[in-house]
């Protein structure tokens, strides 16, 4: 089947004429022409143990495997290239429905996943990395806006990113940079054109990942100068998980084809949940169908790479690859990933490889969010980014230099059976998280709830700085009925 290329009509991100310079984009060309002949040789840094396994990482999902080690290696994010213009190519991989205890470099023992696991022991691996929403379409938001999903106004997988908001493919194409976006064609709730997320794209490339096969993107890459921003999403390990449901339960070819997804009169996960509470292979074969996907994501994902390989340009890019969100096997009797604020469904790998493969396998383990990869990859094209983003660099820690471990927040819309729909948060500082629901507030302390009504003001306060006061420009575009029944079909609602 076809892919379709959609060639983007860019818009400056500015409140006025789309061709013309504006004080503001006049002010970030010119910081940027400063900063870029500033870039900085990273590469005397040394890594260091800055903090130890928190609840979401991969280290806590598995309290019986010993702390990772921490390499200790040069690293430079300047490609190797002659000429002044030492920016790198970024190459961003999102993976949905991965969840970091999966990967085989984060300790997962049941799934093959040699391209990530190459990419960690040649770059870094952030070992604590959270997501921002259970959802791709928010995350996916987050990831090119900086902001928290509420923030823009992109919190369901209904929602719209309004044009307002400035992208990192806008402010990476005033600083010279082409862009580019690769995505499956999916549901409303995937990362494609049409919601809002083309905004800065030179070319937004639709395809079709899964049993079609790997994705082939590097047409228009081909013939663009660099610097270049290509963001491509892989969907395989979403559910039904890119296999075969032939000789599948019952129970797990139900739910994971979304055959159960009924009219919110009752639980879509309670007939598997409680099959699987009745027979442990309906367990494992959950696991096997899940693990089946996470494989061929990496599979796509080292296609990619291959890609990039052949045309020689691992020397001069850096490659991101990063989960959108994680996906919950029946813990916190849960399935899935809709909703869901635990830390199997918040929890996702982050892996940076610097040009040439300098990272040495290092490690990173203070908590990072989503929210840090736009100032990141801003910071490494010399961009000045928008003054009122969420996140904070990384390069500093891509260096080795110790940092306070953030507040992390998440959010997500709840659709509980019988009631209407509602967005809950959760707020992450150290071993505390405050769950923040239609029921008021909760403190969960290395995972057993706590009565501390002082700790819970701070943490209340935390979050409410976070979230701010200010309502979102909000881009509402109604899903049509084929949307909401694809919606419906991927166990949505």
């Amino acid at each position: 089947m076809p892919s379709r290329r959609v060639e983007i009509k860019v818009r400056r991100p500015t409140g006025g004429d789309s061709g013309a310079w504006t004080p503001r984009g006049l002010t970030f060309a010119v910081l940027g022409v400063g900063l870029v002949a500033a870039l900085v040789l990273v590469g005397a840094g040394t890594w260091r143990r800055l903090t130890s396994p928190s609840p979401g990482s991969a280290a806590a999902l598995e309290p019986g495997r010993p702390p990772a080690a921490v390499a200790v290696a040069p690293v430079s994010l300047v490609r190797e290239r002659q000429g002044d213009d030492k920016r790198p190519n970024i190459l961003v991989v999102t993976l949905c429905s991965v969840r970091a205890d999966a990967v085989g470099a984060y300790g997962g023992e049941r799934v093959s996943t040699p391209a990530l696991d190459a990419l960690a022991a040649e770059g870094v691996r952030f070992a604590d990395a959270w997501t921002t929403a259970t959802y791709t379409l928010p995350s996916h938001a987050a990831l090119l806006t900086g902001r928290l999903p509420s923030a823009v106004g992109v919190v369901t997988p209904r929602d719209t990113l309004a044009a307002e908001y400035t992208t990192l493919p806008e402010l990476l194409k005033l600083y010279g940079y082409s862009t580019f976006a690769y995505a499956p064609v999916a549901s409303r709730a995937s990362f494609r054109a049409g919601d809002g997320l083309e905004q800065g794209f030179d070319y937004f490339e639709e395809g079709f990942t899964g049993r079609i096969g790997p994705p082939n993107l590097w047409g228009p890459i081909d013939e663009a100068s660099e610097p270049w921003l290509l963001v491509a999403h892989l969907k395989e390990a979403h559910r039904p998980y890119n296999v075969s449901l032939d000789a599948a339960s019952p129970a797990v070819r139900a739910w994971a084809e979304g055959a159960m997804a009924s009219d919110g009169s009752m639980d879509p996960d309670a007939a598997l949940l409680k099959a699987m509470s009745n027979d442990q292979d309906v367990a494992k074969e959950l696991r096997t169908v899940y693990d089946a996907g996470v494989s061929a994501a990496d599979a796509s994902l080292g296609a990619i790479v291959a890609g990039a390989r052949a045309r020689g340009l691992l020397g001069r890019t850096v490659v991101v690859v990063v989960g959108d969100h994680g996906e919950a096997l029946g813990e916190h009797g849960h399935a899935g990933h809709q909703g869901f604020l635990d830390a199997e469904v918040l929890g996702v790998p982050l892996v940076v490889r610097p040009p040439g493969g300098t990272g040495g396998g290092g490690v990173v383990l203070t908590p990072v969010s989503l929210l840090d990869l736009f100032p990141t990859i801003a910071e490494w094209a010399g961009a000045v980014p928008p003054a009122d983003i969420q996140g904070r660099s990384l390069v500093g820690a891509l260096r080795g230099e110790e940092s306070r471990p953030a507040v992390l927040v998440a959010e997500a819309e709840r659709r509980a059976p019988g009631s209407a729909a509602r967005v809950d948060r959760v707020l992450r500082d150290g071993s505390d998280w405050l769950f923040r629901t239609a029921g008021g507030d909760r403190l969960e302390r290395d995972g057993i709830e706590v009565d501390d009504p002082a700790r819970m003001a701070v943490l209340g306060g935390l979050l409410d700085a976070r979230l701010g006061a200010g309502a979102p420009v909000s881009a509402p575009r109604p899903p049509t009925a084929a949307e909401l029944e694809a919606l419906r079909r991927e166990g949505y609602w």
